[in-house]
């Protein structure tokens, strides 16, 4: 064996990147994270598999060994070796290693299988007598400078001892075919045209251009880009290249999903080792990583991705892990894009990032260049990450500004989550969220941010919008009032209708920002008062002489607006129902107070279904009692309330005449339906709300737990609760009121109204909502659509009480209608 090239056949999937995606053997990690002296940091990655685990798939550009048994470990040490896909294999020999193994080792052979099997476009034996990091260094230096591996490798400080090179190698490696890549990808129809960009290219000045801008400018000027200033185009090209796959992950050339191959086996859906939200600060000037604090009045960059528990890179990992292995359980995933929203502590500025995850390794780096104060601080920054519209976890990274005395970073940054989604197992098949509302009241201040389609601001939370929330409940709560139903286009609901939907555009207008929804929302709060985004009114606000539109009616009761109304005129001078929120669309709330058993936590989101509920069964198994006032209006509402649940259940229902015999009963006969009606007033003992049934029979809500849940004992499943009555949700402390209570006790879904109805309402919505179900028996739908749908058919009856109905839970919960 001799130390001349040998060929391999052209490679079919070169997928050079920069910064490049390096992989690094165990033995270099330590020496890499040692080395001081590496000035080419920004130009490369380090990804890894978890290196407890040899069953993994990841991407990389590079894998570089220490010795050719380290190589030979990798690809044939275990019965199921590693899924990898690289474009380039080096491997650090000593001087004399092919006369030593001459004989003894068929390297040609190894050479072919592995490189086939990663489909690389080649594999070089080096020997240096550098050390490795410094080699490689030099080796990322001459790639900046537009060369190619092969090019680079010559170049470099090293002697080839036996090299394996595909003829395209070179070209397909070079910065100038990467950049090209990047001018195809920003120019194509696919990429978002709006998308803006700051650009820094030596010799061309700073520019800020769209995306279409920017395709054109590297077509047009590319060839006259300087690569030998000292790495400054390289730098500005890592800058790019970071912003540009941010908007929509990766470029088109990374072909993640083309090279996974094909499933093997059960291993590869599951997970290497957990993963989570990692955050970091680097230094572009010195090119180094904060340790412990940042200098006063410096820019820096905000590094944020999903990894292991790995240090490298100036890393602090998050507190806990974020369960995106659980997405994965989708066996047709090979990556996903996770959007995250970051915003500085003091700064209006929201930033909007794109990440991409694969099934394993690392995900891709969101980068934010901020400058620090002048003076000794604290450095918040809260990082929001999404999938599918929904946000999935949040959390709060803080690291001083100046050196610091405060015990709390004596182990240098923090990473403390705030908010978690649990148990996201089918999230990969639920709905597509259309938006997603965060509203938080930190001390005195007030905040509300919105993500949607990728995008993301600060809303309007003014001390006004109370003044609008009190007018909408007391508009809604006369409606529900009325003592008979009346004909949907009866004067008296036309006359509410004007009233909500003016208010309802003002609250769209002044406090939403004209939020545009095509999909279900998701609300997320930790204030006391109920936001009654429902109502937000999204068509023109009607005049006082508005009339209802003449198919409002069939179009309530088939669940789906005709779109009748062409012109703003049509839209001033008719009502449509359909222009309300919470009569087009699915509202998810979610609602917690801090939760003092999590230290650095606001709140704590857990998401239903999970892998092993994948749906919920209700009705088979019924549980109901009622207040007696439900007959003080209309005598014998509770009796023909009572006649639809036995003739619609599966089983004849339990019916409870008192609170001990709830207790008593509900571990006995475990019931997946949970059926109250009741009067809601304050105890004066317990100083709480407190629930009636039957007369007189009071239980303050604190004491509504697992117990009355049988969220301990449950054989199969949560409870559906159906809770209807007087103030059942308490508008003026929302967070504090017996639904969230009970959610929080573990109940997997509530329906609730928010303002006071009669009980012949409460009878009707109970009677209705059975009906409803019944009519779907054998079938599985989403809990956020059936509420929707029992919203309409209210409505389309002329009963107002329609509007205080809420979702309270995930709305994407498959609910199963026992027949």
């Amino acid at each position: 064996m001799d130390n001349e090239n040998t060929k391999l056949p052209k490679a079919k999937n070169i997928t050079w990147e920069w910064p490049v995606k390096l992989y690094i053997s165990n033995s270099l990690d330590l020496e890499f994270q040692n080395s001081r002296s590496l000035k080419t940091l920004s130009y490369y990655d380090i990804v890894k598999p978890e290196k407890s685990h040899l069953q993994n798939f990841f991407f990389s550009n590079i894998l570089l060994f220490k010795g050719y048994k380290e190589a030979l470990i990798f690809f044939e040490g275990s019965p199921q070796t590693q899924i990898t896909n690289t474009d380039i294999i080096i491997i650090i020999e000593e001087k004399n290693f092919l006369g030593k193994n001459k004989e003894l080792i068929p390297l040609s052979q190894f050479a072919k299988l592995w490189t086939k099997r990663t489909e690389a476009g080649g594999l070089y034996f080096i020997h240096s007598d550098l050390k490795i990091p410094e080699w490689y260094d030099g080796f990322m230096t001459e790639l900046s400078q537009n060369k190619g591996v092969v090019e680079a490798i010559e170049a470099s400080d090293a002697e080839i001892l036996q090299s394996y090179i595909s003829p395209n190698l070179n070209t397909k490696t070079k910065l100038s075919d990467y950049l090209t890549k990047i001018g195809k990808r920003t120019g194509s129809p696919s990429f978002p045209r709006n998308e803006k960009f700051k650009i820094n290219i030596p010799g061309f000045g700073s520019k800020t251009m769209h995306s279409r801008e920017l395709s054109a400018f590297i077509k047009k000027n590319s060839s006259n880009f300087s690569y030998d200033l000292e790495g400054e185009l390289a730098n500005s090209i890592t800058d790019i290249s970071y912003s540009v796959n941010n908007v929509n992950a990766e470029l088109e050339s990374a072909k993640l999903i083309e090279v996974v191959p094909e499933d093997k086996g059960e291993y590869q859906t599951k997970p290497s080792g957990p993963r989570y939200l990692r955050a970091s600060v680097y230094n572009k000037k010195d090119k180094s990583f904060a340790n412990k604090y940042l200098l006063p009045q410096t820019s820096y960059q905000l590094w944020v991705n999903i990894g292991y528990k790995d240090i490298s890179h100036g890393w602090t990992i998050a507190d806990q892990k974020i369960e995106v292995e659980k997405i994965f359980e989708d066996k047709k995933l090979k990556k996903i894009n996770i959007d995250l929203v970051i915003s500085f502590k003091n700064s209006k500025e929201l930033h909007r990032k794109s990440i991409t995850l694969p099934r394993e390794g690392e995900s891709s780096i969101a980068k934010i260049d901020f400058t620090t104060s002048t003076k000794k601080a604290i450095l918040e920054a809260k990082i929001g990450a999404y999938y599918k519209g929904k946000k999935i976890h949040e959390v709060l990274y803080r690291i001083p500004v100046g050196q610091s005395n405060n015990s709390s970073f004596q182990n240098g940054p923090e990473l403390k989550t705030s908010v978690i989604l649990k148990n996201l197992d089918n999230l990969s098949q639920q709905s597509l969220f259309s938006a997603s509302i965060t509203i938080e009241k930190n001390g005195k201040k007030n905040s509300l941010t919105t993500f949607q389609k990728r995008k993301s601001e600060n809303l309007t939370y003014t001390n006004s919008l109370k003044v609008i929330i009190d007018r909408i409940k007391e508009l809604i709560e006369r409606g529900a009032l009325m003592n008979n139903p009346a004909a949907l286009e009866d004067p008296d609901n036309i006359t509410l209708f004007i009233q909500l939907a003016n208010n309802g555009y003002l609250l769209y207008q002044q406090f939403l920002k004209e939020i545009k929804l095509d999909g279900p929302l998701q609300l997320l709060s930790n204030r006391e008062e109920y936001i009654p985004i429902d109502f937000a009114y999204t068509l023109k606000p009607p005049t006082r002489d508005a009339s209802l539109c003449t198919h409002a009616k069939e179009a309530l009761e088939k669940g789906k607006c005709c779109g009748c109304l062409k012109t703003q005129d049509e839209e001033y001078n008719t009502i449509c129902p359909f222009g309300f929120w919470g009569l087009s669309q699915v509202i998810e709330r979610h609602q917690f107070p801090k939760d003092l058993n999590k230290e650095g936590s606001d709140f704590i989101l857990r998401f239903e279904p999970d892998d092993s509920r994948p749906s919920i069964d209700i009705l088979k198994k019924m549980m109901y009692a009622s207040t007696e006032r439900v007959d003080a209006a209309v005598p014998g509402s509770y009796d023909k309330m009572k006649n639809t649940l036995n003739h619609k259940a599966h089983e004849t229902p339990v019916e409870i005449k008192s609170w001990i015999d709830w207790e008593n009963t509900i571990p006995v006969t475990d019931p997946d339906t949970l059926i109250l009606i009741v009067h809601v007033e304050n105890d004066d003992i317990a100083a709480v709300d407190a629930l009636e049934i039957a007369s007189g029979d009071f239980l303050p809500m604190t004491h509504f737990d697992e117990r009355y849940l049988n969220t301990n004992n449950y054989k199969s499943q949560p409870p559906f609760v159906i809770l209807i009555g007087c103030e059942t949700v308490n508008t003026n402390a929302y967070l504090f009121d017996t639904v969230s209570f009970i959610i929080r006790k573990g109940a997997a879904m509530v329906l609730s109204n928010f303002t006071k109805i009669t009980g012949e309402a409460a009878t009707v919505i109970v009677s209705e909502l059975v009906e409803i179900l019944r009519s779907e028996a054998g079938k599985s739908k989403r809990f956020g659509e059936i509420v929707l749908r029992l919203r309409q058919r209210l409505l389309a009856k002329g009963m107002m009480m329609a509007l205080t109905l809420l979702a309270h839970g995930d709305a994407d919960w498959k609910i199963k209608i026992a027949k």
